[in-house]
């Protein structure tokens, strides 16, 4: 830890950032080897999804070698950028080469013949997830001026290479979870739509009820990435309600981070998804998001992420005038809070959500229909009783606003 706090003060120092320029590509490499799984975690993760997912997360509090390296790279990309990107392609190349070929003597002394060779792959392909946004902006820069890229970042998406050969289902789950994620942070430099179908078909086998619990779990992660950068309307448009009913099927796995992932990855698919799909989508899967909510309304995260999911609903006009009878009791719960200390608490943020969510129903419930007397007056009580309680200036302006579409609609 120590030795890692110095080669990152010495990244973030105009003075000497300098001196790491020309072991650069030696540093990530020993990074990349410090980055793989320890066989303890393996153990405790293929019976933990939750120790897994916490773990494993970006902004993960875990205190374990394998973190501490991840983020250090970060530092070290971050300081350097552009400049970095040969240093960071030839170690993760290098670390590849070393997943297939008998170990070689190195001056950091990795043991490569004590793990089995995947882990080498898994851990380079974390460094690649790091360094996806710096590599895509090279692309992106490349692209712009007329050249070829020095990183073949889209051969990344081909069936036949490197990511998309690890998600076989003879291969350890790890690796096929981690490939499926590195490969969709990829996904936005697609040249087409086409590109994208083998990702999205490896995607969708790996949420398949016979997969683990783990392996969906990355399979929902991946999916939440992907539909956030993918450009191309309509690539969900034919598969959205499967991808709909096996991200759901997940949630009786319960537990705060799986339930989160799971909501937050259908909250993503529906943002893509038709007026078909929402039409069909809203019968079974509303009520299944409004028990939820009934009983976790108190969890700021989980919240604001069901909020979103709400959100693409009520863009529907079908839908809309469906769910509401279904919603509205249960956002007027959500709002209604006695202690105005918890309004300007932890819960501040759910419940700038639930006032959005309110503002929508009104924006675009149809002028020409009625919506239910009682519910609109449990809706405006939350409303003025948020408005007489919080000290919260957010909170205080969203029922504000909010109160002016009770205007406008007539409700007072």
């Amino acid at each position: 830890a120590q030795l890692f706090d110095v080669l990152s003060a010495l990244a973030l120092s105009s003075r000497f950032s300098k001196c790491l320029k020309p072991i650069l590509a030696e540093i990530i490499f020993a990074l990349i080897g410090l980055m793989r799984i320890p066989q303890t975690s393996q153990s405790t993760w293929e019976t933990d999804l939750e120790a897994y997912l916490s773990d494993e997360d970006e902004d993960s509090f875990a205190i374990t070698t394998r973190v501490a390296a991840q983020q250090l790279l970060v530092e070290l990309l971050d300081s350097t950028g552009q400049r970095a990107l040969p240093s960071l392609c030839g170690a993760v190349e290098r670390a590849l080469t070393q997943a297939e070929s008998e170990p070689n003597p190195t001056p950091i002394s990795i043991k490569s013949e004590e793990a089995p060779r995947w882990l080498w792959r898994e851990s380079a392909y974390v460094a690649l997830s790091i360094g996806a946004e710096i590599l895509c902006r090279g692309v992106y820069r490349a692209r712009r001026d007329g050249k070829v890229p020095s990183f073949n970042a889209v051969a990344l998406l081909n069936p036949d290479g490197p990511l998309l050969r690890d998600v076989q289902p003879q291969l350890s789950v790890f690796l096929r979870g981690r490939a499926l994620c590195t490969a969709a942070r990829f996904s936005e430099i697609a040249p087409d739509a086409e590109t994208l179908q083998p990702l999205l078909h490896a995607i969708i086998a790996a949420l398949a009820p016979q997969e683990t619990a783990l392996l969906r779990a990355c399979a929902c992660r991946a999916l939440s990435s992907f539909s956030s950068r993918q450009p191309f309307d309509g690539l969900f448009s034919s598969v959205a309600p499967n991808l709909l009913s096996a991200v759901a099927d997940l949630l009786p796995i319960g537990g705060e981070d799986t339930t989160y992932l799971i909501v937050e990855t259908l909250a993503s698919i529906l943002r893509h998804s038709s007026d078909e799909t929402l039409s069909s989508a809203h019968t079974w899967l509303v009520p299944i998001l409004v028990n939820l909510w009934r009983k976790r309304f108190r969890d700021q995260i989980l919240s604001t992420a069901i909020v979103d999911a709400f959100r693409s609903f009520v863009r529907s006009p079908i839908a809309l005038a469906c769910i509401a009878p279904i919603l509205v009791p249960t956002l007027s719960q959500a709002l209604c809070v006695p202690d105005a200390e918890d309004v300007d608490g932890d819960r501040g943020q759910a419940i700038q959500s639930a006032i959005d969510l309110t503002s929508m129903i009104l924006k675009y419930w149809p002028c020409d229909a009625d919506m239910p007397s009682v519910s609109l007056s449990d809706l405006l009580l939350a409303l003025l009783q948020l408005v007489r309680t919080s000290s919260d200036d957010e909170v205080v302006i969203r029922c504000t606003n909010c109160l002016c579409r009770f205007v406008r609609m007539g409700a007072l």
